[in-house]
């Protein structure tokens, strides 16, 4: 796992499977935790590392993001990690456990 050390806002920055950098903001996590009800307090490096290693990623429903999804990462089957990007770099913008298989339609 690659590492780089984040500015103050910046909770953490990983690279993806596609080698873009995509960085987790603490005011965006602090948003995920609010619409999550907490059910990921304590785990943005499980949500980072969804990010690296997701074994399913598709194309968002909005243009320039993607749906990284990896298994046995936080207290359900599949984490599911949102990324805006922009160029090269990516954004964590949502994230949350599911028990549910990826769809087939829209992967890359």
């Amino acid at each position: 796992m690659v590492r780089i050390t984040p500015p103050p806002n910046i909770i953490g920055t990983v690279i993806d499977k596609s080698g873009r950098h995509v960085s987790l903001t603490r005011d965006l996590w602090e948003n995920i935790l609010k619409k999550r009800l907490g059910k990921l307090d304590g785990l943005e490096l499980a949500v980072m590392r969804a990010v690296e290693t997701a074994d399913v990623t598709r194309m968002g429903n909005v243009p320039g993001r993607e749906v990284h999804y990896a298994r046995d990462l936080g207290p359900a089957r599949r984490m599911v990690v949102v990324v805006a990007y922009s160029g090269s770099r990516g954004t964590v913008i949502t994230a949350y456990p599911t028990r549910d298989e990826p769809p087939m339609e829209g992967r890359l």
